[in-house]
């Protein structure tokens, strides 16, 4: 029987250069998010595990974990299935004996990656060429061959402190900061492809976002409508209520746009590049207005892959 178990770790970018204290709260409200998260997408037991620069989750869905944590989750920028053991090398070589050796095909090249944190007696580099020279020595009728360049294969190993973690995968997040710890933003949609991923860029810096349509209801594509409203659900701190799309009942008024934007309290302006050169003469000077993809293209991968993922 197996004495090692899959956990999803956790890396995080922008979080790990804050000061003790912002970085505790900052990595608070990404455990809540990746709670919230994991309960809508029903995954029935798991365990969060917060430590300074990295969050572990314990679960026996850790394909589904995975895959909604680096779909769904600003302030994740990236995640890993690993293995966890001791430090001690006769323990790394156990679980990459035990989890990994399959994974080493017949006359191909493989390097072994590793960094540590911590005190131990071994350094980086030692640590790689020990269990690499194990490699070797233990799978001899494959003819392997060791390619620190471009290897075929590469066996990644992550010590800090007591504990090591092994694995040969990494899956890119969403990065950015997460959902929750900025102020709220008020979002302009007219039905274009722009204004979900707009919704998306803010999310990905922290932000809670309120949304106005320029378009009436009764004129809105359906399947947009259904789009934005799903991409809502990345925000917990908002109510049933305010989740929904607040939509121009006649013409659009500049003044109730104004006035809906004080009274939610919002913090700025996210319009699209066309609504941006309709408004941007109509709107006052003083009013911080961001428009996300003035500059950068739209990831169309990224809305696919969100909107695939959530339910």
């Amino acid at each position: 029987m197996s004495n090692f178990f899959p956990i999803i770790m956790i890396r995080f970018s922008e979080i790990a250069i804050k000061g003790a204290k912002t970085r505790k709260w900052f990595t608070d409200r990404l455990v809540s998010h990746i709670d919230f998260l994991l309960k809508a997408h029903e995954v029935l037991e798991y365990q969060v595990i917060k430590e300074y620069s990295r969050v572990f989750v314990k679960s026996n869905e850790t394909k589904k974990v995975e895959e909604v944590i680096t779909a769904l989750t600003p302030g994740a920028v990236s995640t890993s299935e690993v293995f966890q053991c001791s430090s001690k090398i006769e323990d790394i070589q156990l679980c990459v004996k035990e989890k990994f050796f399959t994974k080493f095909k017949k006359n191909s090249t493989f390097a072994v990656q590793a960094k540590r944190t911590g005190k131990h007696p071994y350094s980086s580099v030692e640590l790689g060429a020990k269990i690499g020279e194990f490699i070797l020595d233990n799978n001899e009728e494959k003819g392997l061959k060791v390619d620190l360049t471009t290897p075929e294969y590469k066996l990644k190993i992550e010590v800090r402190d007591d504990k090591a973690y092994v694995f040969d995968t990494i899956n890119r997040g969403l990065g950015g900061l997460p959902v929750g710890s900025q102020g709220k933003v008020l979002v302009l949609i007219s039905g274009e492809r722009e204004d979900i991923s707009n919704i998306i860029q803010l999310y990905k810096r922290g932000a809670v976002t309120q949304i106005y349509s320029l378009q009436k209801n009764s004129e809105m594509n359906h399947e947009f409508k259904e789009s934005i409203t799903r991409i809502l659900n990345f925000q917990p701190q908002l109510s049933l209520e305010e989740k929904e799309i607040y939509y121009v009942e006649h013409e659009f008024d500049v003044k109730h746009l104004l006035h809906y934007y004080t009274k939610n309290e919002c913090l700025g302006l996210a319009v699209s590049k066309a609504v941006f050169n309709k408004l941007t003469n109509e709107l006052p000077v003083s009013l911080p207005i961001f428009v996300p993809h003035l500059v950068t293209e739209i990831d169309e991968e990224e809305i696919s892959k969100i909107l695939a993922t959530i339910l």
